[in-house]
């Protein structure tokens, strides 16, 4: 088999009704897609899991489990992308009909950056976010110093100053 008919498998289109040249183009472009798109989120979850568990395990495990969960995350993702080219069909005046059948893989894909990236980048960044916080602790607490010593000054100044006269 050549890796155009696997891309049209990863498209979900069977290759003898396609009509034209353009068809067969298209459909290796989306089983192209589905098919990277996937391989990248995996390695992707990988490297999330990885990071995540690395301080909580044994390195072997850690690195174990992240190799485990390449395939099953690339699958996952590949059959939403495989899902959701099965229900777009080329035509005209069919724009906002594709729009809304393709709403649940974008749902989905919201769903998985915000489930994966921001604790991932959370993560990664926690060292300079605590240093700021300790920053910014540090320098709130500073200024309160001042203005308590302020006041004070104020206070035990005026007093001596009214024993004075």
């Amino acid at each position: 088999m050549s890796l155009q008919s696997e891309f049209w498998k990863a498209a979900n289109v069977d290759p003898s009704i396609m009509r034209s040249q353009q068809d067969q183009y298209r459909y290796y472009s989306l089983g192209a897609l589905a098919w990277f798109s996937a391989s990248v989120a995996a390695m992707g979850f990988a490297y999330a899991v990885y990071v995540f568990l690395a301080p909580f395990v044994e390195a072997r495990i850690a690195n174990a489990l992240a190799v485990v969960s390449v395939p099953l995350w690339f699958f996952f993702v590949f059959h939403i992308n495989r899902a959701t080219i099965s229900v777009i069909t080329p035509g005209k005046g069919k724009k906002f009909s594709n729009a809304f059948k393709i709403l649940p893989r974008l749902i989905v894909s919201v769903v998985i950056s915000i489930a994966i990236a921001h604790p991932l980048v959370l993560f990664l960044l926690s060292e300079d976010i605590s240093e700021n916080y300790r920053l910014q602790f540090e320098k709130e607490a500073l200024e309160k110093d001042e203005k308590d010593g302020e006041r004070a000054h104020f206070l035990v100044g005026g007093g001596e100053h009214i024993r004075e006269e």
